[in-house]
């Protein structure tokens, strides 16, 4: 007897099942209290946005009016005398245990000291105190190493007398970040590229498909196969594009047939350590290649073994200028240093002899 069983759904497959659903439609279905409910739960994947505005507000106490910062300390003072001190898991029985500690004789005598002049003392120090300006109490502090009690915004009001958040007397209050413009989405057409690329346009020097995280690993794999064919492209930019080892793999075949790359630029993937060492041994292989970036990569630790192998495939290269890794191995990194300083040496000598 045989039975069938219907294939599991793969994950991208749960995933299209959504697809002819019309979200507009359902959210109008939805009555105000899951609407409410939905919105509580909801959080925008926006790290520029500040929490206030990321999670919505579900207190429903009304606001008690401004901060008053010596009714607050009043009022946290009174509740502390009116609640009842917590009670003793074992009661104080005036019990002495041990020896009693006895003071070493001091060889000065207290006694001497004169106590009025000591009383005169502390009235100078506190005439000095009490005349003197903030901006000369806030040195005194930096002084004493108080500094750290002050940010800066409290520092400048205190020597501008501002009515702001500032000086001794005023309320600790953070320097909000400065906001930024997110980073434009890259539109470039990847298909036309690859036409353009396939046709060796020779108006197309330049591909930049940098944080574009859409292309399948079969369009890159076209992408790569045109500029293997490509004789007019210099510069290949796919950092931050999920690029894996699979896809790795036909870059650098493309790297080995293209006679006209100088840059490559992969940095923000998700290469491994053995194809990181086959990009560059590719790279210092080519004679058209000068720089090559693998920044960042996921997981980014190489390991000295790796890296020793990178430091003797450089010192073999005659070609490579820059190259973007990062190495924990002090010799290797000063090696790689120097070769890639000799060889950006020799090309600006060729360049002024000619």
């Amino acid at each position: 007897m045989t039975t069938t069983m219907d294939a599991p759904w793969t994950k991208k497959q749960e995933v299209s099942a959504f697809d002819d659903f019309d979200i507009d439609e359902l959210l109008a279905q939805l009555t105000p209290e899951e609407i409410e409910q939905l919105e509580s739960e909801a959080d925008p994947d926006n790290t520029l946005l500040p929490p206030s505005e990321r999670c919505k507000n579900q207190t429903s106490k009304a606001d008690t009016g401004p901060l008053d910062r010596e009714k607050l300390l009043k009022w946290l003072e009174d509740k502390a005398k009116a609640e009842k001190d917590w009670e003793e898991a074992k009661p104080y029985t005036k019990e002495k245990r041990g020896r009693a500690w006895v003071p070493k004789e001091d060889q000065t005598n207290l006694n001497d000291f004169d106590t009025e002049s000591a009383s005169e003392l502390k009235t100078d120090f506190d005439d000095i105190l009490n005349q003197a300006s903030e901006e000369e109490l806030v040195d005194l502090a930096a002084v004493l190493g108080f500094h750290a009690m002050l940010n800066q915004d409290q520092y400048n009001a205190s020597l501008t007398d501002k009515p702001v958040h500032g000086g001794f007397k005023g309320v600790a209050k953070a320097t909000l970040p400065a906001m930024t413009e997110p980073v434009a989405p890259n539109t470039t057409d990847v298909e036309k590229c690859i036409e353009r690329l396939s046709s060796d346009d020779s108006t197309l020097t330049e591909v930049n498909l940098n944080n574009i995280k859409t292309v399948s690993p079969e369009k890159f794999e076209r992408l790569f196969r045109a500029v293997s064919s490509n004789s007019h492209i210099a510069m290949l930019a796919v950092a931050s594009t999920n690029i894996t080892d699979p896809v790795a793999k036909d870059l650098a075949a493309a790297l080995k047939k293209n006679r006209s790359l100088k840059t490559v630029i992969a940095d923000s993937n998700f290469i491994r350590r053995d194809m990181v060492v086959e990009l560059v041994r590719v790279a210092s292989e080519s004679e058209s290649i000068r720089e090559i970036s693998l920044e960042n990569q996921k997981p980014s630790m190489l390991g000295v073994k790796a890296e020793q192998e990178l430091a003797k495939i450089v010192e073999a290269s005659s070609t490579l200028e820059k190259l973007g890794v990062h190495f924990e191995s002090l010799n290797a990194r000063i090696r790689v240093q120097d070769k890639l300083q000799k060889n950006y040496d020799k090309h600006r000598k060729q360049r002024v002899e000619k």
